[in-house]
This record gives C-alpha cells, structure tokens and sequence, in this order.
C-alpha cells in the first residue's frame, strides 16, 4: 500500500491480537497435540496476514477491531490445510467446533467476533478442500472470497454480510459466482499467483512449526 508523503504509516495491530491468542491457548488447550495445532495455525496466520499486507490489494489492519476479524481469517486456511495434511479423519462437526473455538481464543467474549461466521468459514473451508483436493479446481475461487472477506474485515465494507444488504436470500453458489465475478474484474491473474505464492508460503510453515513443535515437545 502506496502512502502519501504526508500519510503516517499505519500500524499493524495482528501482533498485539496474536499475544492474547497464545495466552488463551495456554489457558485453554487441551492436548499437548491440540496446543501445538493452535500455536502452529496462529503462527501460519500471521506470516500469511502480514506477507499479504506488502500487497497493494490488502490494507494493513491499524486497529484491534480489525486485527481480530482479519485473525478469524487467517485461521480459516491454517485450519483447512492442518485438517487436509494432518487430520483428515476430522468430522464435519469437529471442524465446525474449531471454528468456534478459534473465536474463543481470539476474542472471547465476542466484542468483535460472531458466531453467526462459522457457517460463512465452513464455505470457505469446503471451497479450499476442493482446490486441495484437485489441482485443476480453480484457484480463482478462493481468493476472490478471501479479498472480498479480508476487504470487509479493513474497512465498513460489507460484501459477504448479505443480511446487512438485505440480501439473505441469496445462496452460496450464487455468492461463488460473484467472487468468480470480481475475480475476474479486480484481480489480475498475477494477482492471483501473488496471493497464492504467499499462501503456500505461510501454509508450509505452519505445517513445519507444528512438526517442530510435536518433534521437540515444547509447549
């Protein structure tokens, strides 16, 4: 993101919302197994959030507000890929209740964040599994849904939240069209492979920080 000369840079805030994150895991993980899932999703969270941010497409969240919402997000991928490489035997269930408790370890008592998201993420994480799953699923998809969510969580935007349109009617698949849509209108495909290029970054070292973590047994 481009500043004007007389513009401060904006501050970053996902650290400071990551700090109360790892302490809650502390505080509420279970397993040392589940422990390690959570610091290893959170670290992968903030590497892809903030390479991300170097991008002209995506503002810096500059308030905790935003950092919390722009967190939820940044676990949805972390969430999926864990799943997809190291629990695949996970039911839908179990990994609704993930979402869940991602919430409760960011924000706990629900100052910014909604359950009413869970249903919006379990899309997102079965429009993900579908381009793991196979290469040739179009990558376009997903990251026109997490533009567009990542675009609600920086500003007052509200593009995936159809009640505040008052649009509830309209249904997931037509929602898809309309990331294809936007796509196609707002990001080139080199857009595309940057975002990509970054996820796959921030996905493997999630995935290295949790074997590290499960190798060495640090809490």
């Amino acid at each position: 993101m481009k500043l004007r000369f007389w513009e401060k840079p904006k501050k970053d805030q996902i650290d400071a919302v990551l700090n109360v994150y790892e302490t809650n895991i502390r505080l509420k993980s279970g397993s040392l197994k589940e422990n390690y899932k959570w610091q290893a999703c959170g670290a992968g969270a903030k590497k892809l959030l903030q390479d991300l941010q170097q991008l002209k497409a995506f503002e810096v969240a500059d308030t905790l507000n935003k950092a919390r919402l722009c967190l939820e997000l940044g676990l949805q991928p972390m969430l999926t890929v864990w799943q997809f490489e190291r629990a695949s035997e996970q039911s839908e269930e179990e990994i609704r209740n993930d979402y869940l408790k991602a919430q409760d370890l960011i924000d706990e008592l629900h100052f910014t964040l909604s359950t009413d998201t869970v249903n919006l993420y379990m899309n997102f994480h079965r429009e993900l599994r579908g381009y793991l799953s196979s290469m040739v699923y179009p990558k376009e998809n997903y990251t026109g849904m997490f533009h567009l969510r990542y675009r609600e969580c920086v500003s007052t935007d509200r593009i995936i939240n159809l009640k505040a349109l008052g649009a509830e009617v309209e249904t997931w698949q037509m929602f898809l069209e309309d990331c294809r849509g936007y796509s196609s209108m707002m990001l080139t495909p080199e857009d595309v492979e940057e975002f990509f290029s970054i996820f796959n970054k921030a996905t493997a070292h999630m995935l290295d920080r949790f074997d590290q973590l499960s190798k060495i047994g640090i809490e």
